[in-house]
C-alpha cells in the first residue's frame, strides 16, 4: 500500500545517510561506490515519498495535504540551509547533518505508524492492482490525449 511506501521511503533515506557515514566516515573508504548506492537507495526515497504520502493521507481531508504539502520544502530548508548554515557558524562536519537526517527519517517512522490513522479500509487510498494498472495501460487512447501537454512540459 502507499502507507508501506512511505515508511520505506523514511527507511530508504536513513540508509542512505548511513551509508554515507559508515563508509567514508567511520572506515574511511576510499570506493565511490558507496556514493552511488547512497544515491541509488536516496533517490529511490525521494522519488517515491511524495506521492505516497500525500496519496496515504488524501482520505484524512484537504488541511491535513495542504499541511503536508507546506511541511516538505520546510523540511528540506531545514536540511539545506539551517544546516549547512549551522556547519558554517558552529565549523561542525556535514556527518552531523547525516545522522540527524537519519534520525529524523527513524522519528518519522514512528510518527507514520503510531499517530497518523489509517483510513478504514483500503479502497481509501484509491489503489491499484498490477491487473488493474496493465487493463489501464491498455486503455492509453483514453488517458493520453489528456495528459500529453503536461507529460510533455515535465
Amino acid at each position: 500500500t502507499p502507507r508501506h511506501r512511505v515508511i520505506l521511503s523514511l527507511m530508504l533515506i536513513a540508509l542512505s545517510m548511513a551509508i554515507l557515514v559508515t563508509m567514508y566516515w567511520i572506515f574511511s573508504s576510499p570506493r565511490v561506490i558507496w556514493v552511488y548506492l547512497a544515491y541509488l537507495c536516496g533517490g529511490t526515497a525521494i522519488g517515491s515519498f511524495e506521492s505516497n504520502l500525500l496519496s496515504t493521507i488524501t482520505p484524512l481531508g484537504p488541511d491535513t495535504k495542504v499541511w503536508a504539502i507546506i511541511g516538505m520544502p520546510v523540511g528540506f530548508t531545514m536540511i539545506s540551509v539551517v544546516g549547512y548554515a549551522a556547519m558554517g557558524v558552529f565549523n561542525i562536519s556535514v556527518v552531523w547533518l547525516y545522522v540527524t537526517t537519519a534520525l529524523m527519517a527513524l522519528a518519522g517512522i514512528c510518527v507514520w505508524t503510531l499517530c497518523i490513522p489509517t483510513p478504514p479500509s483500503a479502497s481509501g487510498y484509491n489503489q491499484q492492482d498490477f491487473r488493474q494498472f496493465v487493463r489501464n495501460l491498455k486503455l492509453y487512447q483514453h488517458w493520453l490525449p489528456k495528459i500529453k501537454w503536461y507529460a510533455l512540459s515535465l
